[in-house]
């Protein structure tokens, strides 16, 4: 008796183990769930790599086509002649290489247009494997032109300026993947007529504008052409794209991605995946990040930890994979400085002139009870 006991007691406790065991897998699986709703599927690491490496394989295929046509001699009998006994005419051979080229040429560009778009996402390391990798394709087209169409062996005409070095080249490059062009240029317009009025504020001056928890509901949010404004977000967005603001306050709960251009002495406090800051200055930025903060052509800025606190807030981090604290809101990375100490466009901020945690209690329409926002 004793023993059947013993056995019915171990069994009970090993069921007991397993339904806890089976419960917590349970609550794994639906936060996973809950967090891949603010992922985009586009923006993912592997799809992206799976696509850059077939399409830089294309390329080299290409070229080493053009070559083998330029040059059918090289490689024994071209194509027509191994099927007609004849080669190409020479001058065609050239033409049809050189569409080749143009072609390769083309593609290594969309390439370095995939990249910059990709750096919302990818990892800065994975950024800067993806800018050498484009630059590689650059000097390879370079290359293999070279081969199809060699420059004379003298040339009489005297050079104005000699020739940028290797470093140079491979510097202003880098400068110019995954970065704009120009400091006033704007990655994107926004017009007020396009704007959806539900989840977004334009051409405001010194007002307060505050959205509560379930009025965005995971759409995108835009802020534009705002002036000395305080705005709240208490909601879980989309994307957040924040364009020509001046002495604003701007505090926003979770978002998947977020580009901000042509700030002018504001304050900024969000977490998100992903943070592209453009034509800055003079601004303070609140984040808690899952990559680093990038930056271009901005100078003054200054970073610390995010302080936004309401009743929701918690729930809405947890969901969007943001509910740990990391020291990536420090890990900024300026796409105008390639020298390996420290930039001088942005600093952390001094703890003791740091804001204190910021809440929307007193904000019309959010309520001073917590709970009850």
């Amino acid at each position: 008796r004793n023993k059947t006991e013993t056995m019915a007691g171990f069994e009970d406790h090993v069921a007991r183990l397993q339904a806890h065991h089976d419960e917590r897998m349970e609550e794994r699986k639906e936060r996973k769930q809950r967090a891949a709703q603010f992922v985009d599927p586009a923006e993912n690491a592997n799809v992206f790599w799976q696509e850059f490496k077939a399409s830089k394989a294309e390329v080299m295929r290409m070229l080493e086509e053009a070559e083998e046509v330029a040059h059918p001699a090289d490689k024994g009998t071209g194509e027509e002649g191994a099927e007609g006994g004849q080669k190409d005419n020479p001058e065609e051979a050239r033409t049809r290489a050189a569409a080749m080229l143009r072609e390769a040429s083309d593609r290594v560009g969309a390439l370095q247009a995939k990249v910059a778009r990709a750096s919302l996402f990818l990892p800065g390391y994975d950024q800067r494997l993806g800018n050498d990798a484009v630059m590689m394709l650059h000097q390879q087209v370079a290359k293999s032109r070279s081969g199809v169409f060699p420059r004379q062996a003298f040339r009489f005409k005297t050079r104005k300026s000699p020739p940028a070095d290797m470093t140079t080249l491979m510097a202003q490059l880098r400068r110019d993947v995954g970065t704009t062009s120009q400091e006033s240029h704007l990655q994107g317009d926004t017009l007020s007529d396009a704007l959806d009025a539900a989840v977004s504020f334009a051409d405001r001056e010194g007002e307060v504008l505050v959205k509560l928890p379930g009025e965005v509901g995971g759409k995108d949010v835009v802020l534009t052409r705002l002036k000395n404004c305080t705005v709240f977000i208490c909601d879980s967005c989309g994307a957040l794209r924040a364009d020509r603001l001046d002495g604003c306050k701007v505090y926003v709960g979770p978002v998947r991605s977020a580009l901000v251009e042509k700030l002018d002495a504001c304050v900024l406090a969000l977490a998100g995946q992903q943070l592209r800051i453009h034509s800055a200055k003079y601004c303070d930025f609140y984040v808690r990040m899952r990559s680093g903060p990038i930056i271009e052509h901005s100078t003054c800025l200054r970073f610390a930890p995010y302080h936004l606190t309401y009743g929701d807030l918690p729930k809405q981090l947890q969901q969007g994979g943001l509910s740990e604290e990391t020291d990536m809101w420090s890990k900024v990375e300026d796409f105008n400085w390639l020298r390996a100490q420290q930039s001088p466009n942005w600093s952390v901020l001094p703890q003791e002139e740091r804001a204190p945690p910021i809440s929307p209690h007193g904000v019309p329409g959010a309520a001073e009870d917590e709970n009850e926002i």
